[in-house]
Order: C-alpha cells, then structure tokens, then sequence
C-alpha cells in the first residue's frame, strides 16, 4: 500500500495583562488573558481503501471491544458477523481524527483519502495566588474550541461539511475546587452528541471527588445520568 500527506499547520498566539483586576471572592490578583488561534489543512492519498485492510493493532482494549459486540443486535440488529454502519465505526474514526498523521499512531492500519480543515482556539485566563512574595502563576479559566471542515463531505464525514465540534471548559475557583464541563458533537444523522458538567474536590495526600452528569445522544444510547 502507498500512503501520502501533505499539509500546513499555523498557530497565532495574542495576549492582554490587566494587573489592575482584583477580587477576594474569585482568588483574583491580576489577570492574563491568553488566546492562540490555530489551523491546519491536510490532504492525504492511498493507494488501497481502509476497508480492504483487517484491523491488526486493535484501536480499543479487550473489555471496551466486548461491550460494542452488544450494538450489533440491541442497536442496529445486525446478526453476528455483522458490522455496524461505518459512521459509527471506531476506524472511520479514528480516519477522521488523522489519526493516520500521528508519527507514533497505534495502529498502522488506519489510513485513508482525507481533505480537511481542522480550526481552534484555545483560551486561558491567568493570575497569581500564593503568599506574598511567593505567588506563582495559575490557570483560572481554560476554555478550548475545536472544529473541522470537510471539502469532500460525501467521501469524508458523511455528508456534512462541518463537523467533530468539542469544547473543554475548565474553571479553577481555588486550589482545590474546579467546575468542569466537556462536549462534543457529530452533525450528520444520529451522530454522536455528548455533553458533561461536575465539579472536582481534591485533598492533597487525601483524594479526589469528582461529582456530575454526563448526556449522551446518539444510536447507541441517550441521555445517560
């Protein structure tokens, strides 16, 4: 099999200190605000389609494998030997990420025609807590945006231009409570959309708790707490 990438990568990075912010309830002295725009494009080529290959380096381990047999008969009704329609095949997938571009992916397997744009922006918002004289620079707010653009939807991401959105939102109230929330959402029919929201309490040499719901919509399940 011949396998070929090509593409270009940019990243800008803007920054804004305003020391004058000050707030005893939010744990605030001063405030930096961190933004680095990035993108990349990407064309890649093979000789041979991914479905002619058989899957030698297993994306998933053995127990995460086991569960998904059950999506053959209780989701789709497939009869053993079956496969699940390839939008929710964890290849595609994985195709769709680039994984295929990773210097060290896992699975040599996973290679496939792809064009795509993949845009995001990534976001802190910084101060310093500590004892005077002592402080050190901390994350307060972290909050991360991600989406990819399909030229050829119909070939690559089922049909949708737009596609594979996600977020990370990450709020440092103090040293030992965070709020958290992630998501992420496939635009074409009964794509995967997942979202989640808790709060992290941790105690050094003590432990963590981790407290929140997680929504899943999607052909598998929906709405699981």
């Amino acid at each position: 099999r011949l396998y070929g990438q090509t593409g270009i990568r940019a990243s800008l990075p803007m920054w804004r200190v305003d020391p004058t912010v000050r707030s005893t309830l939010f744990n605030l002295n001063g405030l930096a605000h961190k933004v680095t725009w990035e993108a990349e494009i990407l064309y890649s080529d093979v000789d041979q389609d991914l479905t002619r290959l058989t899957l030698y380096d297993p994306l998933d381990d053995d127990s995460i494998e086991f569960f998904r047999r059950r999506f053959l008969f209780d989701t789709f009704g497939i009869s053993a030997g079956g496969n699940v329609p390839l939008q929710f095949d964890e290849r595609f997938y994985a195709h769709r990420f680039n994984m295929q571009g990773w210097v060290s992916a896992p699975s040599t397997e996973i290679a496939e025609d792809l064009m795509m744009a993949r845009l995001a922006v990534r976001q802190r918002w910084q101060t310093k807590r500590g004892m005077p004289g002592r402080e050190r620079t901390v994350d307060w707010i972290s909050f991360d945006v991600e989406a990819s653009l399909f030229p050829k939807p119909g070939r690559d991401n089922f049909g949708q231009n737009l596609g594979m959105l996600n977020y990370d939102f990450r709020w440092h109230l103090g040293d030992r409570l965070a709020l958290l929330s992630d998501g992420y959402a496939d635009l074409f029919i009964d794509g995967l959309r997942t979202i989640s929201a808790g709060g992290l309490l941790s105690q050094p040499g003590k432990g963590r708790v981790y407290l929140g719901f997680r929504s899943i919509d999607g052909p598998v399940t929906s709405n699981v707490i």
